[in-house]
């Protein structure tokens, strides 16, 4: 929820937007509805050069964007993250980094938010689909009235307004402190030691890893080769889990050997594992890796170069996929595959 106070909207602080995506991942997820039906809806009834036109298409986005928000939304799981959140957040952040609406919340239910988050989730429009589209479509300026008394908004913009006077302005700043001792900080590096050969600042630059695809020894006596096949999926075939249900086409190309030219010693290739490392986001490049060993998941904080592999998908079952499986094949008369 996001209405902007008095103070922010007539003294907008001066926010680098590189840095503030770190104060939105605080605010993100459960918010992103809340805070776009109170920026988009409230402003534009408030500015008297909005036209009807203009609303209409501020509830249609919202509509839109409602289905996707709603989809895989359960809102017994969102109860209990809350309620953990909620825990923490006291538990965990300094009393001076506490917003005044949590605060008075937590105050009300005497620190217990399980024992109210039921009635919080019933009065609040952003916890139920019909509830929020029937909000959106019906929304005027008596809305707005409703909108501040709802319990998720109060939190919401509490979080909001006490982030950006006390949090993002001083974050920046300091930010920007920083960048300016490090040009002097490296100045001092390179008189030091003039021959050294320093790397370059990588950001925003085209980033090359390399790595050797290789196996690994998981434990005593198992070996895990450098590659899956679609062997290994077949065998893993178990309708009960939906993870590990395999669609009755995949089954039976399997069972015809309908491979086509996407095959390596008879079986189509699935995914690669390599020693190149995952962190900090260098994840996609050149090939598509997605994910990790389960050995090496730890090796941000203690990299292990006999057991941590990233796990890449072998470019030819992504095309097995296309022709044989979702018959697409038109597809690829757009590429140029090189063999």
């Amino acid at each position: 929820l996001y209405i902007q106070s008095e103070k922010t909207k007539n003294n907008p602080p001066k926010i680098n937007r590189k840095s503030h995506k770190i104060n939105k991942k605080h605010t993100k997820k459960k918010l992103d509805s809340i805070h776009s039906i109170s920026k988009k809806h409230i402003n534009l009834y408030n500015d008297k050069n909005s036209s009807a036109d203009d609303i209409s298409k501020a509830k249609d986005n919202l509509l839109t964007s409602a289905g996707s928000f709603f989809k895989n939304y359960n809102v017994d799981v969102d109860k209990q993250l809350f309620v953990a959140v909620m825990n923490l957040y006291m538990k965990n952040v300094d009393k001076k980094w506490h917003t005044p609406d949590y605060t008075k919340f937590m105050a009300s239910c005497k620190g217990d938010a399980g024992s109210v988050v039921d009635d919080i989730y019933n009065k609040s429009v952003f916890t139920n689909q019909e509830k929020y589209v029937d909000f959106v479509k019906n929304f005027s300026k008596k809305s707005i009235k409703k909108l501040k008394k709802d319990p998720l908004y109060t939190l919401a913009i509490s979080l909001v307004n006490f982030m950006n006077d006390q949090v993002v302005v001083n974050y920046n700043s300091i930010q920007q402190q920083i960048q300016q001792l490090n040009r002097s900080y490296m100045k001092a590096q390179m008189e030091f030691e003039p021959n050294k050969v320093f790397y370059p600042d990588a950001n925003s630059t085209l980033r090359v890893a390399y790595g050797s695809v290789q196996g690994y020894d998981s434990e005593d006596a198992i070996y895990f080769k450098h590659y899956s096949t679609l062997k290994g999926v077949i065998e893993k075939d178990n309708p009960e889990i939906y993870d590990y249900d395999v669609p009755d086409k995949l089954r039976e190309l399997y069972e015809k050997r309908d491979f086509g030219k996407y095959t390596q010693n008879g079986e189509v290739p699935i995914c690669f594992i390599a020693n190149n490392h995952t962190t900090g986001g260098n994840s996609g490049s050149t090939v598509i890796n997605f994910d990790r060993a389960w050995e090496g998941v730890a090796s941000d904080m203690s990299y292990n170069p006999t057991q941590s592999r990233n796990i890449s998908l072998d470019i030819r079952f992504a095309l097995f996929i296309i022709d044989k499986f979702a018959g697409a094949s038109y597809l690829l008369d757009e590429m140029t595959l090189v063999e």
